[in-house]
């Protein structure tokens, strides 16, 4: 199931006390039922979206998964942008959950890289979990001259 992020939940929130204080000041059932189904779209949209990503890089990892190539984060450099990958690491940092396209630093033996999902994972990511991270290298847009690695697939490990 898509995960809504927490900004769209806020706001449908406030688009829903504000039909809803629409309503009480005018009375109009109309209103009410107009403003209801809009806000259930405005709910549905991000929901929607969220699956659709996730269905579009579930058939990326399927895809590219047998042609992967296993590599070490400290091993990873500008030559190996465009590179489909396979690393292993450990979780240090995690950013941007609240917009369902969380940001994991993830770190291996001194070396770390930013892995950038552009979907929520099924299982809660926290820090300190050993992950399993399908990709793809790109040029970091933040910091030129560095990578990250754009998630296909992202799971936890042993």
């Amino acid at each position: 199931m898509a995960k809504v992020s927490k900004l769209a939940i806020i706001v449908v929130a406030f688009w829903a006390a504000l039909v809803l204080w629409v309503f009480i000041v005018t009375q109009d059932l109309t209103l009410l039922f107009l403003g209801l189904f809009m806000v259930i779209i405005l709910y549905l949209i991000p929901l929607m979206m969220g699956k659709m990503n996730r269905s579009a890089f579930q058939k990326l990892a399927e895809e590219y998964r047998g042609k992967a190539i296993k590599k070490k984060i400290r091993d990873l450099s500008l030559s190996d942008v465009g590179a489909v990958i396979i690393i292993e690491g450990s979780i240090e940092r995690r950013s941007l959950l609240w917009l369902s396209r969380p940001r994991y630093l993830v770190s291996e033996g001194g070396s770390s890289v930013t892995a950038i999902a552009l979907f929520s994972p099924l299982d809660e990511i926290k820090i300190g979990d050993r992950v399993r991270i399908l990709g793809t290298v790109s040029r970091s847009l933040i910091k030129p001259g560095e990578i990250t690695i754009t998630v296909f697939e992202i799971e936890k490990i042993n």
